[in-house]
């Protein structure tokens, strides 16, 4: 928490200014859609985090301190089971066809076989420990984050190859055919470098970044979420005046993607034991300045959604007032 509270000061006193907005902040008319009601996939317990979704199962991190659990259930509902175990703190997961890669706050990135889940290191960064880092995958490559140090590493392993040092404590990162994206959580800045390095662009300044560290980049657009105020914010790949999707009351965490939209998750809100406001999956479209946004609430009747995953059959969500997963149907 202190170390939230310092991001926050720092963000909010430094000199980049205030990230532009589209008119005053681009919230452009959001209209309710009623939720549908969600399917039980799987029961995690509480404290699961880190969902990826294949073709056959859903994967989740349980445990942080001395032991993490990776876990797998049928996507289609079924019992979990354990898959591997991770002896540090995982902070971020993504996958492939046939692999988990996992980045641990203690600087390790490991690769997890999803059949018979064997690991491997793939790549380890002395002296960068930190509680808050990222993964991204493309076809060849894992890119991840340390406490100042952006990093690529080929998936059959090999040289960890350096895109960006002597960054602000980079916490989420994201990867397109092109470039490769992250966040400076105390600078708070919105970074990108070709995925092979060069010069670094700062897409945005003075962003107060919230405790999720994720970023996201979908449509051509790069998306975070602000601790102040609490929002989801957009902007190009290419840099730019930034775009204002929409608020995020209470709570914003498992940013994701589905299709031209962003998802995350909203915890409900609980005053001396009623319930005021309900929780959700939540959903906007990633459109420009003009077009029509509407925000979607898909699953109302969630509590604490901490992670989220689509594919071309559904969204599923962990929802960890509730200790499972949960699946509804994609947005028409």
């Amino acid at each position: 928490m202190l170390r939230h509270a310092i991001v926050l000061v720092f963000a909010l006193t430094t000199g980049c200014g205030k990230a532009r907005t589209e008119k005053d902040g681009g919230a452009a008319p959001l209209a309710s859609v009623t939720a549908r009601a969600a399917a039980v996939v799987a029961t995690t317990g509480p404290g699961a985090e880190h969902l990826v979704v294949d073709g056959t199962y859903v994967y989740w991190v349980v445990g942080r301190a001395l032991e993490a659990k990776v876990q797998r259930a049928p996507k289609e509902g079924g019992a979990g089971e354990l898959l591997a175990r991770v002896s540090q703190s995982v902070g971020a997961m993504t996958g492939d066809e046939h692999h988990l890669f996992v980045n641990t706050s203690e600087g390790v990135v490991f690769k997890i076989a999803k059949t018979g889940g064997s690991r491997e290191r793939l790549a380890e960064v002395s002296g960068e420990r930190s509680l808050d880092v990222g993964i991204a995958a493309d076809d060849t490559a894992v890119y991840f984050t340390a406490l100042s140090s952006v990093r690529r590493v080929e998936k059959r392993g090999g040289e960890v190859t350096v895109l960006a040092s002597g960054q602000a404590h980079p916490g989420g990162v994201a990867v397109d055919s092109h470039y490769t994206f992250w966040t400076n959580q105390i600078s708070g800045e919105v970074c990108r470098v070709a995925k092979d390095g060069g010069a670094i662009l700062v897409l945005a300044r003075g962003q107060a970044f919230a405790t999720e560290p994720k970023i996201l980049v979908n449509d051509g657009r790069v998306v975070w979420v602000t601790a102040y105020p609490l929002a989801i914010w957009s902007v190009s790949v290419d840099g730019g005046t930034t775009l204002r999707l929409a608020d995020a009351e209470g709570h914003a965490r498992g940013l994701s993607v589905e299709g031209d939209g962003v998802l995350w998750g909203r915890s409900a809100n609980v005053v001396n034991g009623r319930k005021v406001a309900a929780g959700g999956l939540m959903r906007v479209s990633t459109g420009l300045q003009g077009e029509t946004r509407t925000l979607k609430n898909l699953a109302r009747e969630a509590g604490k959604v901490t992670s989220i995953a689509a594919d071309a059959e559904g969204i599923y969500f962990i929802d960890d007032e509730r200790g499972a997963i949960f699946r509804v149907a994609r947005v028409p």
